[in-house]
């Protein structure tokens, strides 16, 4: 017979909160091990009781979601976590599953599919609800047009900067002036949403325009 999955619960709404909690004990597949209304006491939780997966919403008083778990991750903290919030935006899931969820749902999800989640989690799986997926294709698709409103020049400065030159060296590498680098350098953030060298370097290699 399969382990029950130790599930975490922690969230700042009373009412949404203890739903998910009775969901959770009215599952044969789950065990509850804790129910959380902050973030502190959450990571404590995750701490101590190291629950196969923590159901976990973002907006927790004191220790945001986001920072729950990357602080949990950074302790070594095997639980998996499935993000329940109430925030559907693209920028914000991809933030969160960079700093290591691997579920993330809408609150507006029926309870059967955050069970089935939190259970698929805990089993190493990835589950990005529909609206989530919709988030994140409209994420990547604003930044693909961001993307080719770079020029070709720009792409040069930017490949320049990540072969480790500086502006002065830029730009007798291009003939122009360094002033005229650090203005391209300022549009190439502007336009990727950053601001600083590295992490424009980052963003181009992630969006595929440094290759």
């Amino acid at each position: 017979m399969q382990r029950e999955v130790h599930t975490l619960v922690a969230d700042d709404h009373p009412v949404f909160r203890e739903g998910i909690a009775a969901m959770v004990r009215e599952d044969d597949r789950m065990c509850l091990v804790g129910v959380c209304d902050d973030g502190p006491s959450a990571l404590e939780a995750m701490s101590r009781q190291r629950p196969d997966v923590a159901i976990l919403d973002l907006g927790l008083p004191r220790l945001h979601g986001r920072e729950v778990i990357e602080q949990a991750a950074a302790a070594g903290i095997a639980t998996a976590v499935l993000v329940v919030s109430g925030h559907v935006d693209g920028q914000i899931v991809r933030s969160v599953l960079g700093a290591g969820a691997t579920g993330y749902l809408s609150k507006s999800a029926p309870a059967r599919d955050i069970a089935h989640a939190a259970v698929a989690v805990a089993r190493g799986e990835t589950v990005l609800g529909s609206e989530i997926q919709a988030a994140l294709a409209a994420q990547c698709r604003g930044e693909g047009s961001q993307a080719r409103q770079l020029t070709e020049r720009e792409v040069g400065v930017l490949r320049l900067l990540a072969d480790g030159l500086g502006a002065a060296q830029i730009g007798r590498e291009l003939s122009i002036s360094a002033t005229t680098v650090k203005s391209h350098l300022q549009h190439v953030y502007d336009k990727l949403g950053v601001a600083t060298g590295p992490a424009a370097v980052s963003q181009a290699l992630r969006r595929g325009l440094l290759r």
